[in-house]
């Protein structure tokens, strides 16, 4: 079902995907997860790299390496603007291998619930878990995206500044409607605005990880990190910066 969900429902279009195939039996998958930008008058596709495998039989003959170059040129000439990834520190040397640049760090801000919170945060060396907890905070996601003019609106507002992603009413409920990730949000009396996050442990701490935050200024979208914060009763709350 993740799977389907993450290449096949997918509204900017049905991933791509390669295998590498030795006497009849698969040996290898690569798999581009299609994207859209925007610069706000513009638009172009791209591609990120998320999902690849190799059989532990095949490891060390350059599977990898010939799957991903060999498909982003089929791709290049479908059209793909560029390919982009966030790697872990295991994939990132074989990356810069193949000719990709490190571009910079996405940039996260942290607010915890109290300095006791930031301390052990400080102290605690365990990752946080991929999938999220069972929580009955604020609304389900897809409830608070259920009004199509009012998350249009929002969208219209107050883009992002720079590249972004192509953001429309559909792409949303596709990135934060798949039930297993448990995706929560809090609307705004006034219509000011809509926050999406997720919770999930970090060892023994919540950890609130905001997605979106879609409001009609700065003040609303302050108002709004300051509910998901109360109502999440999170020990810390993680959201992407611009």
């Amino acid at each position: 079902a993740f799977y389907r969900w993450k290449h096949h429902d997918n509204p900017f279009g049905v991933s791509p995907a390669w295998v590498a195939v030795v006497d009849d039996r698969i040996v290898g998958l690569r798999v581009w997860l299609r994207w859209r930008f925007t610069d706000g008058t513009r638009t172009w596709d791209a591609v990120r790299a998320v999902d690849t495998a190799t059989h532990p039989h095949f490891r060390g003959r350059g599977i990898f390496r010939r799957l991903t170059t060999s498909s982003l040129e089929e791709l290049r000439d479908q059209g793909i603007a560029h390919v982009f990834n966030t790697p872990n520190e295991q994939a990132r040397a074989g990356y810069r291998k193949m000719g990709w640049e490190e571009v910079g760090t996405l940039p996260v801000a942290v607010r915890f619930h109290s300095p006791v919170a930031a301390t052990a945060a400080l102290r605690r060396h365990i990752p946080a878990e991929h999938w999220s907890v069972v929580s009955g905070v604020g609304s389900p996601a897809l409830d608070v995206l259920a009004d199509d003019e009012e998350v249009a609106d929002l969208l219209a507002r107050a883009p992002a500044p720079g590249i972004r992603t192509a953001l429309d009413v559909e792409v949303l409920r596709w990135r934060y409607g798949f039930d297993p990730l448990r995706y929560r949000g809090v609307r705004m009396r006034d219509g000011g605005g809509i926050g999406l996050f997720r919770l999930r442990r970090s060892g023994t701490a919540l950890e609130c990880v905001v997605g979106h935050l879609l409001a009609r200024d700065d003040t609303a979208r302050h108002r709004l990190l300051s509910r998901i914060a109360k109502v999440s009763g999170a020990d810390q709350v993680l959201e992407l910066t611009h």
